[in-house]
């Protein structure tokens, strides 16, 4: 099975994922040895504390490398955006990036943002031709307490719910039992690794995938790790 990456850490030296291209070299070839084959390269853009999204430098030349070393792993280019304000305006001036050239934008809010905040991301995002990828949708707690009916709104929007691989095996018991209700619901769009080194947060949804084959069913991996994240960067 061929896997999909579409927010991951990997660049060197831009962001708080791998500090050197030695590391970005190893996380490579961990996702390649798990089944990877397509990666987005996603550093972070947060105006508040300074995260600059300006990686292209690093991913050209972690592009040439990998390249030489895997032939058939194939790399692209975005941010994981800190929702503010100025978002819109910066995707038009093209000072942060949507996934992989398309109209899917990474967006990521505050742990404590409030549902409000979130829906209104949304709308903006949306009304103006963009599809909003909610980063490790887990890691707000205010969600937890919205309805189905509520979580279905946001869908409506035209927004998609990712989740970070680990948080499906290696989580909190209301982290397990929030994602797990996105599941059952279906929910859930994509999974992806958010990796940032080869320790903490790894570059391996293999682990994910066989979790969600084995306990629920095969074509619904297929679709969360091959089918739905194919359609962003192809």
């Amino acid at each position: 099975m061929i896997l999909f990456d579409i927010h991951t850490h990997i660049l060197p030296g831009v962001d708080d994922g791998a500090p050197d291209m030695k590391t970005a070299q190893h996380m490579l070839a961990h996702a390649y040895q798990s089944g990877v084959r397509h990666i987005v390269m996603t550093p972070h853009y947060n105006e508040f504390r300074g995260l600059v999204a300006d990686g292209h430098a690093a991913y050209e030349m972690i592009r040439e490398d990998c390249a030489v070393q895997y032939p058939d792993l194939n790399l692209y280019y975005g941010n994981e955006i800190r929702y503010s304000s100025n978002t819109i305006d910066l995707l038009r001036a093209k000072k942060v990036f949507p996934l992989a050239g398309s109209k899917y934008v990474l967006t990521e809010f505050s742990t404590a943002v409030k549902v409000p905040f979130i829906r209104t991301a949304l709308d903006e995002l949306s009304m103006r031709g963009y599809i909003p990828v909610i980063a490790h949708l887990e890691r707000y707690g205010a969600l937890y307490k919205c309805s189905l009916d509520e979580l279905d709104e946001f869908r409506e929007t035209g927004a998609l719910f990712q989740v970070n691989a680990s948080s499906i095996y290696d989580a909190s018991f209301s982290t397990k039992h929030f994602v797990k209700k996105l599941i059952k619901y279906d929910m859930l769009d994509l999974v992806a690794s958010d990796c940032h080194d080869l320790s903490h947060r790894k570059p391996d949804v293999s682990e994910a995938y066989r979790y969600i084959s084995s306990r629920y069913d095969t074509e619904y991996a297929k679709r969360l790790f091959y089918e739905n994240p194919a359609r962003i960067v192809l």
